[in-house]
Order: C-alpha cells, then structure tokens, then sequence
C-alpha cells in the first residue's frame, strides 16, 4: 500500500450481460411483449466492474498503482469481484466482505450497441474511512442510496491531505443527494466529470448550451469541469477556457458502450496523475473510451498508456482539442 497513487472509492458490481437478438425499439423504448418468451443470443458475467472497479482498473493498465475502498456481499460474487481487481493489478486491501448483504448485481440488456440495465443495489455501511497517506489522487464515484453520510467522513479525511487531487464522478445517488447536500465535496473537488444529460440533473436545468452548463457545474466549485456528450464528443472548462474534443474515430459500430465514460473519464485523470498537461490529457481520454467500446463489458477493452500513445500517433488529423 505504500505505493498506492490512486484511490477509488465507491460501490462494484458484476455485470450480467444478455445480447437479446430481436427486440422493438419505439420512441426510444425497449418493446416486450409480456408473458412470453424471448430469445437471446448469449450472457456474459463480468466481475468487478462499476464506476470505481473500472477507474481503478484503468488506472492500473495505465501504470498507476491503484487501489479501491468498496464493500461487496460476503457470497461467491463478491468474492469474484476481489479476486478479478486483484489480478488486474489493484490493491483491494482496504475492501470489505460484509456479512448478511449481497453483492451488487446488474443485468445488463443489450441490443445494437445500446443498453438498458437492471439494477440493484445493496445498502452497504462504509465506517472508519481512512485515505493513506501516500494517495495522491482520490476518485470519488457511485454510491449507493444509504451513502449520502460517507461523503462527510471523506471530507474529514481530504482535509488532512492538502494536496490530494479529487476527482468526482457522481453516480446515480450521488447526483438524486442534490448538489446542496453534497456542496462541499463540489467545493474541493479539483477534476468533475460527467455527461450532458447528468450535468442538467445536477443543475436541475433543460438548458443545453455546453457553456452554460459547464459554468454552472464549475460555480459549485470544481476546478476542471468535463462535460461528455457520447459520439458528438465530450467538452471541458479549465482557467477560464473552454475546449472541445471529438471522439476517436471508429473503425467499426461499437459493440456495446457500458463503460464508455469511465474510460473517458479515468484516462484523463490518471494521465494528469501523471504529470501530464490537462489538454494533452483530454487528447488521450477518448482512445480508451473507443477500445471499450469494441468488447462486451467495461473493462475488457482497457488500454495500457504505450497502446494510447501508438494509436495517437495514427490518429487523423483533425483529432485533436479545439478551443471554443
């Protein structure tokens, strides 16, 4: 733990994923027809995922000692889900098997590279949280509903840290809590990420101007805002200048996109773990965001740092930030 340079904290899961082969879309919505049987072309397990197991497994590839504070079910799955963070580099030793509570679980309905997930989560209890002396960047993500306390003991603990950089992509609780409750986590909060539908939740807006939202995520206090918005590219505002950057351009329809922004979102993070400018940082985030799209699940496409820099080298050249 000595070396551990990134922390994640926040809820894993596992992933069940069902490939349903013929399905209606209409407005938008999933068609099924009620007491029948429908077909499916395949499930698939994966193990460890979620905002936090992603960013720490990201973050290892990447060549970041991470490590990840999580609370699991004390049942087969949960015990999976250590196992498979474990193997993928990421220090999991200040992860909790909790007796009487069940691992998270998602299933995952997929179809044309879109998906719709089944979620349930677990009121797990975070107590005693202490950040190492030795992190140098805290990633805040999903919580469950029950966890709106927890944020108040990090507080606590980034004070004693001066120069921790956090990081905070909220999950689904974390943005239902509200922004005044969670104000001064926003307040000290150096990188925010999220998307565009997320930041109008935040700021309980209809407004679509990417300016205006990202002004108003960066009022709350943030120091870096990034903004994403899918295939149209994801947006950030830094010291008073606003970029764009587009996506990496696809070779091929994604596969399925779970995950997509936790790449987007950890690549950027980490390369500024790194030392790296925030610019030259957000140039590198949408490749790991493209490779996850290729693979079932969120982690099986996850680049190593080199992989990153050869494939920027054979971008286009109109891959690259703007200033707008």
């Amino acid at each position: 733990m000595d070396n551990l340079k990134l922390l994640a904290i926040g809820d894993i899961t596992v992933d069940d994923f069902i490939e349903l082969e013929k399905i209606e879309i209409v407005n938008n919505k999933l068609e099924i027809p009620w007491g029948r049987k429908i077909p499916f072309k395949n499930s698939t397990k994966i193990f460890g995922v979620g905002n936090v197991g992603n960013a720490a497994v990201s973050a290892s590839r990447l060549g970041i000692k991470s490590g990840i504070i999580t609370r699991v079910g004390d049942d087969d799955a949960g015990r999976s889900c250590l196992d498979v963070l474990k193997k993928d580099g990421v220090d999991v030793s200040m992860a909790e098997k909790q007796i009487g509570k069940t691992t998270n679980y998602h299933y995952v309905l997929s179809y044309e590279g879109e998906r719709t997930i089944l979620v349930r989560h677990e009121d797990f209890v975070y107590e005693n949280l202490i950040v190492p002396d030795c992190t140098e960047m805290l990633y805040i993500s999903s919580i469950g509903e029950s966890g709106e306390s927890i944020h108040y003991d990090l507080l606590e603990e980034i004070e004693k840290h001066k120069n921790l950089i956090v990081v905070f992509q909220p999950g689904t609780f974390q943005i239902k809590f509200g922004k005044e409750k969670l104000k001064d986590i926003y307040a000290r909060t150096d990188i925010f990420i999220c998307n565009l539908e997320e930041s109008q939740k935040i700021l309980n807006t209809t407004e679509s101007d990417i300016k205006k939202l990202l002004n108003g995520i960066a009022e709350l206090g943030p120091k870096t805002t990034l903004i994403t918005d899918g295939p149209k590219g994801a947006y950030m505002y830094d010291n008073g200048t606003y970029y764009f950057m587009p996506i990496y351009p696809d070779q091929k329809p994604p596969k399925e996109r779970t995950g997509c922004g936790d790449a987007f979102s950890t690549t950027f993070a980490s390369f500024v773990l790194k030392g790296m400018n925030k610019v030259d940082s957000l140039i590198r985030a949408p490749i790991n965001s493209w490779s996850v799209v290729q693979y079932i699940g969120a982690q099986e496409g996850l680049l190593s740092d080199k992989k990153i820099e050869e494939l920027l080298k054979i971008a286009p050249s109109d891959y690259k930030v703007q200033k707008i």
